[in-house]
């Protein structure tokens, strides 16, 4: 897991150089982070951190999907960016049970 790991942090990286200046090219990258996950779900063989990997790509993607509504659709309502927040939480929460899985 420390190369898919590695990778998704370089991706990470990258998504936040583009900040705002590129609203598609954040949704791409961010599609290609879920992606990523979706693939690292699938391939790994232990239950646990599959399971882990598998919530971390769900809640990626719903990331992925409000940022595409906020910044591509142009929905600013107080629902959408609310659930901005709350997608943004619980990735970071996914993604952090998932690396203390993974950290020795």
């Amino acid at each position: 897991m420390s190369g898919p790991i590695a990778e998704a942090s370089t991706a990470m990286t990258a998504i936040d150089a583009v900040g705002d200046d590129d609203a598609q090219q954040a949704v791409d990258m961010w599609t290609e982070l879920a992606d990523a996950f979706g693939e690292i779900s699938e391939s790994v063989t232990n239950a646990e951190v599959k399971s882990a990997a598998a919530q971390v790509h769900t809640d990626i993607s719903a990331v992925r999907d409000s940022l595409q509504k906020i910044y591509i659709d142009g929905d600013m309502s107080a629902e959408a960016l609310s659930e901005f927040t709350d997608v943004n939480t619980a990735w970071s929460e996914s993604y952090t049970a998932l690396l203390e899985l993974c950290t020795p």
